[in-house]
């Protein structure tokens, strides 16, 4: 018999490794010693254990997506009893969006006053409505005229009175605002013939008159150049900068 080479001694103690820690580090739902735990993972501490509380083993199933399970009283996420949810009829709709016959969920968290036989999404990111109200994530927008709401772009949407600006999937009211001469630019920027904007916030001092978004994060007028909202270089200061770096 001829002798095994290094190399495929190594291959083989890798692949074996490889398997051992794979199965090792399984997270998801496990029963261990008769009880059912939620397992995941850190780098301090290795494997922790989250039991189930007051779980029916003998209904207990977990979805295909790990981090939810049921039995034949509760719907769990991560091992947390999720406060409401309706076992027999809850289920997956897309990315983090959940319903049963009472409500849609955003993860674990009930949407308030949602409506799960019209509830639908939007174009973009995590805009979503039904026939009651429009939703960023799990936050009801509560727009002033629904009948007239329509999203324009991931950042935007607006309602024959008000515009409405969504960061980090949240909504923020514009409260005051030139309806007839409002502008939405790049990404967050907006202006009307009163004042610039970054979503909800004012930016202090911007001209509307010369107001340009170079980017989604980066404008500048005819004195100043500005980043995420706030003032930055003068334009002098700028091209001086660009002047040097081209040198």
């Amino acid at each position: 018999m001829r002798p095994l080479s290094n190399r495929r001694v190594l291959v083989g103690l890798f692949t074996l490794v490889a398997g051992l820690l794979l199965t090792g580090c399984a997270s998801g739902y496990q029963q261990v010693e008769g009880r059912w735990v939620f397992v995941t993972w850190n780098e301090s501490s290795g494997r922790v254990d989250i039991p189930v509380p007051d779980v029916d083993s003998a209904s207990f199933n977990p979805f295909d997506r790990s981090e939810y399970a049921r039995d034949a009283a509760r719907v769990y996420y991560r091992a947390v009893p999720i406060e409401g949810a309706d076992a027999t009829t809850f289920k997956h709709m897309r990315g983090g969006y959940w319903q049963d016959r009472n409500r849609v969920y955003f993860f674990a968290k009930p949407i308030p006053g949602s409506d799960p036989k019209t509830f639908h999404f939007l174009q973009y990111g995590s805009w979503a409505r039904d026939d009651g109200n429009v939703y960023v994530g799990a936050d009801p927008v509560n727009p002033k005229d629904i009948a007239t709401f329509q999203l324009l772009n991931a950042n935007w949407a607006k309602d024959a009175a008000h515009y409405y600006p969504a960061k980090y999937d949240r909504y923020i009211p514009i409260v005051e605002l030139d309806y007839p001469s409002f502008q939405v630019l790049k990404g967050g920027w907006a202006k009307d013939r009163y004042r610039v904007y970054f979503y909800e916030r004012v930016v202090e001092g911007a001209d509307p008159a010369t107001f340009t978004a170079l980017s989604d994060q980066r404008a500048k007028d005819d004195a100043y150049y500005y980043l995420t909202g706030f003032r930055q270089r003068t334009v002098q200061e700028e091209d001086a900068l660009q002047q040097r770096q081209e040198k």
